[in-house]
């Protein structure tokens, strides 16, 4: 474990904790409201909510360009 221990609050972004994460090389990261643990986030996580965030851009762009609306 790393002392002292990085954190990141409730406000922080995907990107804001990835680079954390990476600039640390850390794998896991608390999440806190205050002095109130909310959770744990791990790169895991962080890199799931990246490929959703493309699929769904790249979603909206097969859309566009085929000239779908919705």
């Amino acid at each position: 474990m790393s002392a002292p221990v990085l954190v990141v609050r409730l406000e922080r972004t995907s990107d804001e904790c990835m680079a954390l994460m990476t600039e640390n090389r850390l794998r896991h990261l608390p999440v806190m409201d205050g002095a109130r643990l909310l959770g744990i986030v791990s790169i895991g996580d962080l890199v799931k909510q990246v490929v959703a965030d493309q699929r769904f851009v790249i979603e909206q762009l097969e859309h566009y360009i085929c000239g779908e609306r919705g």
